[in-house]
Protein backbone atom coordinates (compact mmCIF):
# COMPACT_ATOMS: atom_id res chain seq x y z
CA UNK A 1 0.00 0.00 0.00
CA UNK A 2 2.71 2.77 0.62
CA UNK A 3 3.91 2.09 -2.98
CA UNK A 4 0.39 3.28 -4.32
CA UNK A 5 0.63 5.94 -2.08
CA UNK A 6 3.86 7.12 -2.80
CA UNK A 7 3.34 6.95 -6.97
CA UNK A 8 -0.04 8.43 -6.49
CA UNK A 9 1.88 11.45 -5.25
CA UNK A 10 4.25 11.36 -7.98
CA UNK A 11 1.94 11.19 -10.54
CA UNK A 12 0.22 14.44 -9.17
CA UNK A 13 3.64 15.87 -8.58
CA UNK A 14 4.71 15.43 -12.15
CA UNK A 15 1.27 16.15 -13.71
CA UNK A 16 0.90 19.61 -11.54
CA UNK A 17 4.89 20.05 -12.22
CA UNK A 18 3.99 20.13 -16.20
CA UNK A 19 1.34 22.34 -16.33
CA UNK A 20 3.88 25.25 -14.51
CA UNK A 21 3.26 28.27 -16.50
CA UNK A 22 4.77 31.06 -14.65
CA UNK A 23 8.11 32.27 -13.38
CA UNK A 24 10.73 30.20 -12.47
CA UNK A 25 10.21 31.09 -8.51
CA UNK A 26 7.11 31.83 -7.14
CA UNK A 27 5.72 31.44 -3.72
CA UNK A 28 2.33 31.82 -2.06
CA UNK A 29 2.25 34.49 0.51
CA UNK A 30 -1.49 33.02 1.42
CA UNK A 31 -0.41 30.03 3.59
CA UNK A 32 2.65 29.41 6.08
CA UNK A 33 3.17 25.69 7.02
CA UNK A 34 -0.74 25.43 8.45
CA UNK A 35 -1.62 28.64 8.91
CA UNK A 36 -3.07 30.91 7.20
CA UNK A 37 -2.33 34.83 6.44
CA UNK A 38 -4.69 37.43 4.31
CA UNK A 39 -3.05 37.68 0.92
CA UNK A 40 -4.58 35.86 -0.93
CA UNK A 41 -3.64 33.34 -4.14
CA UNK A 42 -4.28 36.05 -7.54
CA UNK A 43 -7.14 35.11 -9.84
CA UNK A 44 -6.63 31.81 -11.76
CA UNK A 45 -3.77 30.84 -9.65
CA UNK A 46 -3.67 27.63 -8.01
CA UNK A 47 -1.47 25.79 -5.40
CA UNK A 48 -0.85 21.98 -4.32
CA UNK A 49 0.79 21.10 -1.14
CA UNK A 50 1.97 18.29 0.06
CA UNK A 51 3.46 17.99 3.77
CA UNK A 52 4.99 15.06 5.34
CA UNK A 53 3.65 12.73 2.36
CA UNK A 54 0.08 12.33 4.17
CA UNK A 55 -1.31 15.86 4.08
CA UNK A 56 -2.80 16.77 0.84
CA UNK A 57 -4.08 20.29 0.13
CA UNK A 58 -4.99 22.47 -3.09
CA UNK A 59 -6.46 25.94 -3.13
CA UNK A 60 -7.63 27.85 -6.37
CA UNK A 61 -7.82 31.66 -6.50
CA UNK A 62 -11.32 32.18 -7.76
CA UNK A 63 -11.07 36.12 -7.78
CA UNK A 64 -8.18 38.48 -6.75
CA UNK A 65 -9.96 38.64 -3.27
CA UNK A 66 -11.30 35.18 -3.19
CA UNK A 67 -9.94 31.47 -2.81
CA UNK A 68 -11.03 27.95 -2.46
CA UNK A 69 -10.09 24.59 -1.60
CA UNK A 70 -9.98 21.16 -0.23
CA UNK A 71 -7.91 18.41 1.26
CA UNK A 72 -7.35 14.93 2.26
CA UNK A 73 -4.94 12.68 4.63
CA UNK A 74 -5.42 8.96 2.40
CA UNK A 75 -5.36 6.97 4.72
CA UNK A 76 -7.62 4.91 2.41
CA UNK A 77 -5.11 3.49 0.76
CA UNK A 78 -3.79 1.84 4.31
CA UNK A 79 -6.66 -1.14 4.44
CA UNK A 80 -9.48 0.93 3.92
CA UNK A 81 -9.06 3.67 7.11
CA UNK A 82 -11.18 6.35 7.22
CA UNK A 83 -9.49 9.30 6.17
CA UNK A 84 -10.51 13.09 6.95
CA UNK A 85 -10.87 15.85 4.37
CA UNK A 86 -11.94 19.06 4.46
CA UNK A 87 -13.28 22.21 2.29
CA UNK A 88 -11.91 26.04 2.74
CA UNK A 89 -12.76 29.04 1.71
CA UNK A 90 -11.00 32.57 2.46
CA UNK A 91 -12.03 36.56 1.67
CA UNK A 92 -9.74 38.90 1.69
CA UNK A 93 -10.26 42.49 3.35
CA UNK A 94 -7.49 44.94 1.97
CA UNK A 95 -7.35 47.70 4.62
CA UNK A 96 -4.15 49.57 3.86
CA UNK A 97 -0.89 48.76 2.35
CA UNK A 98 0.49 46.63 5.62
CA UNK A 99 -2.50 46.03 7.32
CA UNK A 100 -5.07 43.24 5.78
CA UNK A 101 -7.72 41.07 7.15
CA UNK A 102 -10.05 37.68 6.05
CA UNK A 103 -12.60 35.75 6.78
CA UNK A 104 -13.72 32.31 6.12
CA UNK A 105 -15.68 28.84 6.23
CA UNK A 106 -13.75 25.57 6.67
CA UNK A 107 -15.55 22.14 6.66
CA UNK A 108 -13.89 19.20 8.37
CA UNK A 109 -15.27 15.70 7.62
CA UNK A 110 -14.01 11.73 7.71
CA UNK A 111 -15.15 9.85 5.03
CA UNK A 112 -14.37 5.45 5.34
CA UNK A 113 -15.95 2.83 4.06
CA UNK A 114 -16.53 2.02 8.06
CA UNK A 115 -17.90 4.83 8.96
CA UNK A 116 -22.38 4.16 8.85
CA UNK A 117 -22.63 8.29 9.95
CA UNK A 118 -20.38 10.54 8.52
CA UNK A 119 -18.65 13.12 11.62
CA UNK A 120 -18.30 16.47 10.57
CA UNK A 121 -17.34 19.96 12.11
CA UNK A 122 -17.62 23.65 10.51
CA UNK A 123 -14.81 26.12 11.74
CA UNK A 124 -15.63 29.74 11.33
CA UNK A 125 -12.55 31.64 10.37
CA UNK A 126 -11.13 35.45 11.20
CA UNK A 127 -7.43 36.77 10.38
CA UNK A 128 -5.49 39.40 10.46
CA UNK A 129 -1.93 40.29 8.81
CA UNK A 130 0.31 43.12 9.24
CA UNK A 131 3.51 43.12 6.81
CA UNK A 132 4.55 42.93 3.44
CA UNK A 133 3.74 39.46 1.56
CA UNK A 134 7.46 38.49 1.79
CA UNK A 135 7.66 40.32 5.43
CA UNK A 136 4.54 39.68 8.00
CA UNK A 137 2.72 38.46 11.09
CA UNK A 138 -0.76 36.85 11.21
CA UNK A 139 -3.12 36.46 14.11
CA UNK A 140 -6.20 33.30 12.86
CA UNK A 141 -9.18 33.30 15.21
CA UNK A 142 -11.15 29.89 14.80
CA UNK A 143 -14.97 29.35 15.86
CA UNK A 144 -15.34 25.82 15.67
CA UNK A 145 -19.19 24.71 15.98
CA UNK A 146 -21.21 21.89 14.19
CA UNK A 147 -25.29 22.76 13.46
CA UNK A 148 -26.83 20.39 15.45
CA UNK A 149 -24.89 21.56 18.69
CA UNK A 150 -23.87 24.83 20.46
CA UNK A 151 -21.56 27.27 19.02
CA UNK A 152 -18.82 26.79 22.03
CA UNK A 153 -19.31 23.25 21.03
CA UNK A 154 -15.71 22.14 21.63
CA UNK A 155 -15.26 24.65 25.42
CA UNK A 156 -12.22 25.82 23.41
CA UNK A 157 -10.93 29.16 21.75
CA UNK A 158 -8.74 28.06 19.41
CA UNK A 159 -6.09 30.61 17.42
CA UNK A 160 -3.11 30.73 15.71
CA UNK A 161 0.00 33.43 15.02
CA UNK A 162 2.57 33.04 12.55
CA UNK A 163 5.15 34.68 10.63
CA UNK A 164 7.39 35.10 8.31
CA UNK A 165 10.20 36.91 6.76
CA UNK A 166 12.92 36.46 3.75
CA UNK A 167 16.82 36.22 4.13
CA UNK A 168 17.73 35.57 1.29
CA UNK A 169 15.87 36.45 -2.21
CA UNK A 170 14.82 32.72 -2.37
CA UNK A 171 14.48 31.45 1.22
CA UNK A 172 11.95 32.77 4.20
CA UNK A 173 12.24 32.20 7.88
CA UNK A 174 9.03 30.86 8.92
CA UNK A 175 6.95 30.15 12.38
CA UNK A 176 3.97 29.04 13.80
CA UNK A 177 2.63 28.23 17.30
CA UNK A 178 -1.12 26.84 17.37
CA UNK A 179 -3.05 26.97 20.43
CA UNK A 180 -6.21 27.84 22.17
CA UNK A 181 -7.69 28.92 25.48
CA UNK A 182 -9.77 26.88 27.63
CA UNK A 183 -12.89 28.13 28.30
CA UNK A 184 -14.23 26.90 31.94
CA UNK A 185 -12.17 23.47 31.97
CA UNK A 186 -9.66 24.26 34.36
CA UNK A 187 -8.46 21.11 34.99
CA UNK A 188 -7.82 20.38 31.00
CA UNK A 189 -4.34 20.20 29.97
CA UNK A 190 -3.30 22.79 28.12
CA UNK A 191 -1.95 21.78 24.09
CA UNK A 192 -0.82 23.06 21.02
CA UNK A 193 2.16 22.82 18.71
CA UNK A 194 5.07 24.91 17.19
CA UNK A 195 6.38 24.85 13.33
CA UNK A 196 9.74 26.60 13.29
CA UNK A 197 11.60 26.53 9.53
CA UNK A 198 11.98 27.94 6.39
CA UNK A 199 10.63 27.71 2.76
CA UNK A 200 12.58 27.88 -0.04
CA UNK A 201 11.88 27.90 -3.81
CA UNK A 202 13.28 26.35 -6.25
CA UNK A 203 12.41 25.96 -10.27
CA UNK A 204 8.48 25.48 -10.01
CA UNK A 205 8.45 23.98 -6.37
CA UNK A 206 9.04 25.49 -3.27
CA UNK A 207 10.04 23.25 0.00
CA UNK A 208 9.05 24.04 3.43
CA UNK A 209 11.06 22.31 6.37
CA UNK A 210 11.77 22.53 10.01
CA UNK A 211 10.92 20.83 13.41
CA UNK A 212 7.57 20.65 14.98
CA UNK A 213 7.42 20.52 18.65
CA UNK A 214 3.79 18.92 19.86
CA UNK A 215 3.33 20.36 23.29
CA UNK A 216 0.20 19.05 23.59
CA UNK A 217 1.40 15.88 24.10
CA UNK A 218 4.34 16.49 26.14
CA UNK A 219 2.95 19.06 28.87
CA UNK A 220 1.62 16.88 31.82
CA UNK A 221 1.30 16.28 35.59
CA UNK A 222 4.03 13.68 35.38
CA UNK A 223 6.69 14.57 33.22
CA UNK A 224 7.99 17.63 30.85
CA UNK A 225 10.08 16.28 27.78
CA UNK A 226 11.36 18.50 25.49
CA UNK A 227 10.73 16.42 21.44
CA UNK A 228 11.22 18.14 18.19
CA UNK A 229 9.75 15.97 14.90
CA UNK A 230 11.32 16.62 11.42
CA UNK A 231 9.03 18.72 9.49
CA UNK A 232 9.34 18.24 5.49
CA UNK A 233 6.59 19.35 2.36
CA UNK A 234 6.41 20.88 -0.80
CA UNK A 235 4.33 23.34 -2.69
CA UNK A 236 3.34 23.88 -6.45
CA UNK A 237 2.29 27.06 -7.27
CA UNK A 238 0.73 26.68 -11.14
CA UNK A 239 -1.51 28.53 -13.09
CA UNK A 240 -4.96 27.17 -14.17
CA UNK A 241 -6.09 29.09 -17.47
CA UNK A 242 -6.28 32.72 -17.98
CA UNK A 243 -3.57 35.26 -17.60
CA UNK A 244 -1.62 35.71 -14.35
CA UNK A 245 -2.20 39.03 -13.02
Amino acid sequence: MKRILFAALLSITLTLNAQTEQSEYAFTPGDYFFASSSFSLPKNQARYSNTLIFFNDFQYGITSRFSAGAGIIPLFFFGGIASPMWVKTKYVFPMSDRFRMHAGLHLFFIAGADIEEVPYIFNGTLGFTIGTPANNLSLNLYFPFRFDELIDYFQIHPFSLAGRTQITPRTFILGELHTSLLKEVPESPHYGFILAGAETMFKDINLDYGVVYPYFLLFTEEEHKFWMIPFIGIKLPFQMGGEHK
